[in-house]
């Protein structure tokens, strides 16, 4: 019994030391932890990390030019004689003066050590102490804005990389399932030669395609591999690492307007707040200049003593020690223009910083349209990549079984299986292409990883990107048509912008299945009896509740009900428990929604959402018109009754 568990421990530790790992299998990589092993690793975010610690201490030092100066210093003379004073001009003098005429006397010593202590104050230096210390301030902001900048880079290199591989392994698959369906052929066709049944030239274009298809496969396995290689070089890993990453490439619609998406990038992009700051910094550095038009003034207290010897502990000629306080201005009233030109000059840099400002907001606005425009083509495209797919499986479908029948020819089923693989690979890079131009979007949007959370994680720990850390003031951000304005009342909130443009969407946390399409969105603009219709609050219940109810999420679910709910005669807790049973017999739950209307009575107390549903499940496909009759609850919309017509 002894021997048998020395083997077994024997056997687990050789185990463990040359095969780790099938003992330690790596889980699959999130998104989530590969931006946080980006972060870490970046080099472009150290760079900009220690720009932010040389600008913290250009604000450090330039509060010392508030605080008094301290300077001492310690000096020895040596005279080639020592000081003397000779008497002249006595000579007529009544006695005893006439007797010092033409007599020297010293009065002083041949060595002489001096050591004083200075304090000096300023007291006015014509606002350019102050200004200094603002433009310092304001780069500092700078600098942490342009972290913040760059962590937008990194994740996006990230989001990128991640659904490049995802994209290849989606690609590889359809190879390979179109190398398996080509040998399926290949074997139908050998069977059919061997009994006379096709000639040997549909045999041999049944081998030709079967050998394209495995170099495909093997084009497909390469491009999975690279992508997996850039990924690791984008994280700073080993190139040949190994890799494995969760699949999170799905669709989800985008329920922003470009509009929104224009609101959201003046209001977070760093990069404009950073060239606003440095509009600002530039003003700052004007008032610097302008600052040598005045007189400074100082206060000076200073302390010496004086010996003939290193312990200045005074001599026969002079007192050990002396002091005295002064007040000093002084004022470079001429300088032949020097003052002027340089006032002129950072003026000029002043305007190039307000023109560059007012450049970048329209580069911006041209960014988030063309991100804006790709991803709505990419959007097309999914949706017409899966019509394509559920055509051309049925398209092989039909082949195949009418070569079976004799009824086509090989050519046809061929023909049909490259028509399949294609549309696979379509809607593969279909996919990627929304998903990486989704994060592209948001980049541009200024949206940060993590903020939907509250904070954004790096190695050092929460990088603040808070507006009110911005220590500027407004009035000083000027373009050329005024000062921007960054006034709370201009960004839109949610009763003029879309509760969507608050959620921030990141791609690895999309719902399995589509949430509210474009139509959602577009909600109906006619009028009604009230002109305050609460669409905002309405569409973001109507997401929460759609999501929830696909996912499975049952506290949130009924968090979207009243306590009075009742519907089909039963009350809420029969109604969630009765949803939640119907959630377990389905393997999934795809919902999709249309042309919703949003109405409201006249005092807007009880509002109507009223909206074509599109319901598929594993057991179960239906459409439906359905109405959720909403009321306000704690200031909250929750749904009091739920109704749905069938629909043909």
């Amino acid at each position: 019994m002894i021997s048998k568990n020395w083997r077994l421990i024997v056997l687990t530790l050789f185990t463990v030391a040359f095969f780790p790992h099938l003992v330690f299998a790596e889980e699959p990589l999130t998104m989530g932890k590969s931006i946080d092993i980006a972060l870490k690793n970046s080099i472009t975010l150290d760079i900009a990390k220690e720009g932010l610690k040389g600008a913290t201490a250009q604000k450090r030092e330039a509060i010392t030019g508030f605080l008094p100066k301290f300077n001492t210093s310690y000096t020895y003379t040596r005279l080639n004689e020592a000081p003397f004073s000779r008497f002249v001009g006595l000579s007529s003098a009544p006695p005893p003066l006439n007797f010092f005429d033409g007599k020297d006397f010293i009065a002083g010593t041949v060595d002489n050590y001096n050591w004083s202590v200075e304090v000096r104050q300023p007291l006015f230096a014509g606002g350019g102490i102050l200004a200094n210390y603002q433009a310092s301030s304001i780069g500092e902001d700078a600098a942490r804005l342009d972290e913040t900048a760059k962590i937008q880079d990194v994740v996006l290199e990230v989001k990128i990389a991640y659904f490049n591989i995802l994209r290849a392994q989606r690609i590889q698959t359809a190879a390979l399932q179109s190398v398996e369906m080509l040998k399926a052929h290949r074997d139908v066709a050998e069977n059919y030669f061997r009994v006379g049944m096709i000639p040997k030239n549909d045999l041999l274009h049944a081998e030709v395609e079967l050998a394209n298809g495995k170099q495909a496969l093997v084009r497909a396995q390469n491009m999975v591999e690279l992508s997996k290689s850039h990924f690791n070089t984008v994280l700073k890993r080993q190139i040949s690492a190994s890799v494995e990453v969760e699949d999170i490439l799905t669709y989800q619609p985008l329920l922003k307007s470009f509009e929104e998406c224009l609101n959201m990038a003046r209001q977070m992009r760093p990069e404009l707040k950073i060239a606003s700051l440095k509009a600002a910094q530039a003003g700052k550095l004007v008032r610097i200049a302008q600052s040598d038009y005045f007189p400074s003034l100082s206060f000076v207290g200073n302390y010496t003593r004086f010996g003939d010897n290193p312990s200045v502990s005074g001599s026969d000629y002079k007192d050990m020690e002396s002091w005295y306080l002064m007040a000093v201005a002084s004022w470079n009233f001429w300088e032949w223009g020097k003052t002027k030109f340089r006032v002129d000059a950072s003026k000029a840099k002043e305007n190039q910083a307000m023109g560059a400002a007012k450049e970048l907001n329209d580069q911006i606005s041209l960014e988030i349209k063309d991100a804006y425009l790709t991803l709505q083509e990419a959007e097309n495209q999914i949706i017409v990549s899966q019509k394509v797919i559920e055509q051309a499986e049925e398209n092989f479908r039909i082949s195949e079984e009418r070569y079976k029948e004799r009824m086509a020819t090989s050519t046809e089923v061929l023909e049909a299986q490259t028509l399949l693989t294609r549309a696979k690979s379509e809607y593969a890079n279909a996919l990627g292409d929304y998903n990486i131009n989704y994060a592209k979007l948001q980049k541009s949007m200024g949206i940060i990883w993590g903020m939907e959370k509250g904070n954004l994680k790096t190695s050092e720990g929460n990088v603040k990107t808070d507006e009110g850390s911005l220590k500027t003031d407004e009035s000083n951000l000027k373009t050329s048509e005024g000062n921007i304005k960054k006034d709370e009342e201009n960004l839109k909130t949610t009763n003029n912008v879309s509760p969507e443009s608050n959620k921030t969407y990141t791609s690895d946390e999309h719902v399995a299945s589509s949430t509210v399409t474009e139509n959602s969105a577009s909600v109906s603009r006619e009028q009604s009896a009230t002109k305050s219709i609460p669409e905002g609050n309405v569409r973001n219940l109507v997401n929460k509740w759609l999501t929830s109810w696909q996912s499975g999420d049952m506290k949130i679910y009924r968090d979207c009900y009243t306590s009075d709910f009742r519907s089909k005669e039963k009350d809420l807790n029969a109604w969630i428990s009765y949803k939640t049973k119907v959630h377990q017999k389905n393997k999934k739950i795809s919902i999709r929604i249309e042309n919703l209307k949003i109405s409201a009575d006249a005092k807007a107390s009880t509002v109507a959402a009223v909206f074509t549903q599109y319901y598929n499940s594993s057991i179960l496909k239906d459409t439906g018109k359905k109405t959720l009759m909403l009321r306000k609850v704690n200031g909250e919309w929750k749904i009091y009754k739920e109704t749905i017509a069938r629909l043909r």
